[in-house]
């Protein structure tokens, strides 16, 4: 009897796994979804530090000459070609300090001193003409605060602004040591900024680490997980709603039982999310090298050792499993696709959670609220594997998470299939809460 049913499984799971791989919508999103990916997280970011083309015409208006002029020089200085006169080597050698100056814009600085209302009225009516971009007020009182106004037509962009910023910042800085009596030869290297290269101390060994890399890697792999136990937890429960909607349930129900029926379609569902997640990690490994490139730099997945390799496979496999079975429930339950959707949202909120809670989970590994959600068994695979790969926790931590986990799962199956057993075959209306804990107790 129990090789009969473990045979009844095979033959299901190999059903719903051919099925689909079968299928010219398993190819395309194959190959899609991690062009869909790289597309949201690079592109964007290519977009945004694209050169802006023409000139930005500005002017400075400041009470002492001087500083009009610092100011000027600063941002012409900004916005011209990359070589200079003689680079700093430890500057030429570093990873870029700001990435402000990677769309350096091109300006062109008009100065005065003039600080009254006419001159302030006349700038206004040059930006309404567009004479000019925009104009720079240093008043005494401005330098005196640390804080200056900038009147533009656009003020939007955020890398401009921010260059403006720090050309006023430094000239600023640069006139206040001057009045220190400090020369200006050595002002350069006083106000120079600090490029910091993070070293990760791990297992004995100074590990030299790329923060931005680090995060983006990580990052992409938990969407990945997510997706993939997202997109085929509700696979299972379009299966199941797509079966019992066509009447093939009963059918099939003359043949094999509901756990079986069951427990094939989480196995064969499951081979498809692991074909699927093998070949974008082999695509991944065969473009770039074990890299991909984004805006930061590269995405360089060696950083993540075997261990790191092994969890991500065993919290795929347990929350895929975990959550398929409740999608079954959710799918054996209802009569419709617009029925699932509006239960699946309980289902899915977990999930959302877990997301949300990424950053902090980076940021903060060792927070007591993230430890207490990463034990969690239904935000786990998200929360937990995310620790692994940025903070390794105490192994009893680990070993409590699979466990609980696995308890989940068990206790979850032995509910769920008492729903399916009993959903698969009511047809109507969705049924309530009471009729549910009805099926709890008989089925």
């Amino acid at each position: 009897m129990k090789s009969l049913l473990w045979k009844h499984i095979w033959l299901v799971a190999r059903r719903e796994y051919l099925e689909r791989v079968r299928t010219k919508a398993f190819l395309v999103m194959t190959l899609l979804m991690p062009v869909m990916m790289f597309g949201f997280a690079v592109v964007p970011s290519l977009l945004s530090m694209k050169k802006r083309t023409g000139v930005v015409h500005i002017a400075v208006v400041a009470a002492d000459p001087r500083l009009g002029e610092a100011v000027r020089n600063e941002l012409t200085k900004t916005s011209a070609p990359a070589a200079t006169s003689t680079p700093a080597p430890v500057a030429s050698a570093a990873p870029p300090r700001d990435p402000m100056q990677d769309r350096p814009a091109r300006f062109a600085v008009d100065t005065s001193t003039a600080l009254t209302d006419a001159e302030h009225s006349r700038l206004q009516t040059q930006i309404n003409n567009k004479s000019i971009d925009g104009f720079v007020w240093l008043s005494d009182d401005a330098v005196a605060s640390g804080s200056f106004v900038y009147t533009g037509r656009e003020t939007s962009d955020f890398i401009e602004m921010g260059q403006i910023e720090r050309a006023v910042s430094r000239a600023v800085t640069s006139q206040k040591l001057q009045q220190h009596g400090i020369a200006a030869g050595e002002i350069e290297q006083l106000i120079r900024r600090m490029d910091m290269q993070p070293v990760t101390w791990k297992d004995g060994k100074a590990v030299k680490s790329n923060a931005l890399a680090q995060l983006l890697s990580s990052i992409l792999l938990v969407v990945t997980l997510y997706v993939s136990v997202l997109m085929h937890g509700m696979n299972v429960m379009r299966a199941v709603l797509e079966e019992k909607t066509s009447r093939i349930m009963e059918v099939l129900m003359s043949c094999v039982t509901t756990s079986e029926l069951l427990a094939g379609k989480i196995v064969g569902v499951g081979a498809v999310g692991i074909t699927q997640i093998l070949i974008w990690f082999g695509l991944a490994a065969l473009i770039g090298s074990s890299s991909v490139v984004s805006s930061g730099g590269a995405i360089n997945f060696s950083q993540f050792s075997l261990w790191g390799a092994l969890a991500f496979g065993a919290f795929f496999l347990l929350g895929f499993t975990l959550y398929s079975t409740m999608f079954a429930a959710v799918g054996a339950m209802v009569n419709s696709e617009q029925e699932a959707q509006q239960l699946q949202f309980f289902v899915v909120l977990p999930l959302v959670v877990s997301v949300i809670m990424m950053m902090m989970v980076i940021r903060t590994p060792n927070d007591p609220v993230v430890v207490a959600m990463s034990l969690v068994p239904f935000c786990s695979p998200i929360l937990m594997y995310l620790r692994i790969v940025v903070q390794t926790p105490p192994l009893w931590q680990i070993v409590a998470s699979l466990a609980l986990l696995v308890g989940s799962i068990f206790f979850m199956l032995a509910v769920c299939s008492r729903i399916y057993r009993v959903g698969v075959l009511m047809y109507g209306k969705r049924p309530t809460l009471p009729e549910i804990l009805k099926w709890l107790r008989y089925a």
